[in-house]
């Protein structure tokens, strides 16, 4: 069963209007990983109504569990602690590649739009680590020492998509676009 630390998640700031933004972004993270979530957890956050006022909820929060000044190291701790297997930094580096170049998983074109007339650029070295970065916060979150694939697809939208860019024909419908490319790259490539 996957339990969300509730009391871990929302670092405490100092002040009110800081612990209320960072409750508020913790909890956007939880709402995209709701679909990971067992059947329980989900009728938890439904049914229970102390999810139901985000206030009360921040309130009963105590303060100062974590400084905001010390969320940078924090953050350093889980960096260095999360680990990736070869196999996994593998995987991550067949991802970066499909996702500049789909054609390398067999797949002619997307929609009847050939790639080579349809991604501009792909990812840098920069958005594979934080990608990586992110992955490991989720594996983490996970309580987890070591990457799994799930936790790269995790946060493949947020860190890829706007790192993708198509040629200027197809920027108007980029979302779209690179949504579906991102999902058949995580689909098509072989996870470890």
């Amino acid at each position: 069963m996957i339990q969300i630390p509730f009391s871990v998640l929302p670092f405490i700031f100092c002040s009110k209007l800081k612990s209320k933004l960072l409750v508020f972004f913790k909890f956007s993270i939880i709402l995209s990983l709701i679909s990971a979530l067992e059947l329980n957890v989900k009728k938890d956050l439904v049914f229970n109504t102390k999810f139901h006022n985000v206030d009360n909820l921040i309130d009963s929060v105590p303060e100062n569990v974590l400084s905001y000044k010390e969320l940078n190291n924090f953050s350093d701790i889980i960096q260095s602690t999360i680990q990736a297997s070869e196999s996994m930094k593998d995987y991550s580096l067949r991802i970066w590649d499909a996702l500049r170049n789909p054609s390398s998983l067999g797949i002619k074109d997307l929609d009847g739009i050939g790639f080579d007339r349809l991604i501009e650029s792909g990812a840098s070295p920069r958005g594979m680590a934080m990608l990586l970065r992110a992955a490991k916060v989720n594996a983490w979150l996970a309580g987890r020492l070591n990457l799994i694939p799930e936790d790269l697809h995790g946060g493949l939208q947020e860190t890829m998509a706007h790192r993708i860019v198509l040629f200027p024909n197809y920027e108007l419908q980029h979302s779209e676009i690179v949504s579906k490319l991102i999902k058949i790259c995580a689909e098509r490539v072989s996870a470890p």
